[in-house]
């Protein structure tokens, strides 16, 4: 606070002296130090390459409370020094200026304390862009609820699938899919359908599929296969098929296949299970 009042009162005598124009004051160098006057409540965007790190105090080592990707917007409520105060998700915290513009389609600032700069397949765009995306993993990506590895999954993109891009944060792009609006890793996504795939952890495994040659589809494991209530490992058993036992192949879904055993519809390990009855059997963690 008495910060506060030293400045105001050195900007109230520069401006008294006509040095400063009180109506068109927008920044005035003290020892080198940029000092704004924004008005409180300012939307400001994050024109960092990845992400700036919204810390607990004013200091570059202060605790990470969040991380603001590109593009997304916090509001102003003070300067300290060469951080902004900003309100972000519900948090308040600080950040450093030289990432932060009241202009959405500033320069992107790539220097040290962003991090990398965005995949070149994902260009500036406009806050209203949208277009759509195919995902290039070699299985699926995860859709999750905010952009960090760690949020909570809301649904799986599969190889091929589309999405609709409308917005980068960091690493992540902002997508809907499936009825959800959420984040993916943006190095698994191309306008291209047909691009390479990317086989980096994030998708899954290197592993590839075709459609059977058969509808019919007998169980190749050494022991058994779950049936599963949606393509997932970690999604719920439904059945176990076992070594042999034959299935009804409906489609694909990314590393599964949706079958019909015993009456149920289910999702089974594709790599498990063969149009030949007497194939050699799959040894693998399943």
């Amino acid at each position: 606070m008495k910060t506060r009042r030293i400045r105001n009162n050195f900007l109230a005598v520069l401006t008294a002296f006509g040095l400063v124009g009180a109506a068109s004051l927008s920044t005035v160098m003290i020892t080198g130090t940029s000092v704004s006057a924004l008005p409180a409540y300012t939307t400001l965007y994050c024109r960092a390459s990845e992400w700036a790190t919204l810390r607990s105090i004013a200091s570059r080592s202060g605790d990470s409370l969040a991380r603001i990707g590109c593009r997304e917007a916090v509001t102003y409520l003070d300067d300290v020094g060469e951080f902004y105060k900003v309100s972000y998700q519900g948090m308040t915290g600080y950040v450093l200026k030289d990432f932060f513009s009241m202009d959405y389609n500033a320069p992107i600032n790539t220097s040290d304390g962003s991090a990398s700069s965005l995949p070149s397949y994902i260009p500036p765009v406009s806050a209203t862009a949208h277009y759509n995306l195919y995902c290039i993993a070699t299985e699926y990506v995860t859709l999750r609820s905010y952009p960090s590895r760690d949020a909570a999954a809301l649904d799986y993109i599969y190889t091929g699938e589309s999405v609709e891009f409308e917005d980068t944060a960091g690493e992540f792009i902002k997508v809907y899919a499936k009825g959800k609006t959420g984040y993916v890793l943006s190095e698994f996504f191309s306008y291209d359908p047909n691009a390479p795939r990317n086989p980096s952890d994030g998708g899954t495994s290197s592993y590839s599929w075709s459609s059977p040659s058969s509808n019919v589809l007998y169980c190749r494991a050494s022991e058994y296969v779950t049936l599963r209530s949606y393509p997932s490992r970690d999604a719920a058993a439904l059945n176990y098929i076992y070594t042999g036992q034959a299935v009804t192949f409906i489609g694909m879904s990314g590393e599964f296949y949706q079958v019909s055993f015993n009456g149920t519809t289910g999702y089974v390990l594709s790599k498990f299970f063969s149009s030949n009855p007497n194939s050699s059997l799959v040894y693998d963690n399943y």
